[in-house]
């Protein structure tokens, strides 16, 4: 049953990716590589290649569902609507997401890179979420970013998604 969750959030990525301008073949490596949350990609400059929000945006987003519990997935899937609500762990992590993620956009807003708060919520989240879950995707070097971003992203390191998840790390349950 989880290997369909699997599945289905591949699946939908890749429609989405397609749809956001890659070909049949990267949108496909590339949403095996966001769900499993290796990170591998089929360009160098990883994520970055595409100039393209869109799909950084839906990488965000499938990122983020990558990290969470697969058998919360599961059971949103078969009615248990507030699944999601009511789990602490998932709670957690949330916070985690949305409190780096602003946190780091709010510290790189007026870096080059990401000149305007659209281009640093989008970067900022890209980075925290993909540390966050151990995907390992990149649209920016945030080795020249401040060093208390970099420290936000260190500290994300060992957090890692939530149990039951393809995340790394100590996992949100844990920390």
């Amino acid at each position: 049953l989880l290997w369909g969750v699997y599945v289905l959030l591949c699946a939908l990525q890749a429609l989405l990716l397609k749809w956001g301008g890659m070909s049949w073949f990267d949108a496909v490596c590339h949403s095996f590589a966001t769900i499993a949350t290796g990170g591998f990609s089929t360009r160098t400059d990883s994520i970055a290649a595409y100039r393209s929000p869109f799909i950084e945006y839906v990488v965000i987003v499938f990122m983020f569902l990558a990290g969470v519990n697969f058998a919360l997935h599961y059971r949103f899937l078969t009615g248990a609507l507030g699944a999601y609500r009511r789990d602490g762990e998932f709670r957690f992590y949330l916070f985690v997401f949305l409190a780096a993620g602003v946190t780091v956009s709010a510290l790189v807003v007026g870096r080059p890179e990401c000149a305007g708060w659209p281009a640093a919520l989008r970067t900022g989240f890209f980075q925290t979420t993909s540390i966050l879950t151990t995907t390992g995707f990149a649209t920016a070097d945030f080795d020249v970013w401040p060093q208390a971003a970099r420290l936000v992203l260190v500290a994300l390191m060992f957090f890692g998604g939530c149990a039951g998840s393809t995340g790394g790390g100590m996992k949100s349950i844990r920390v």
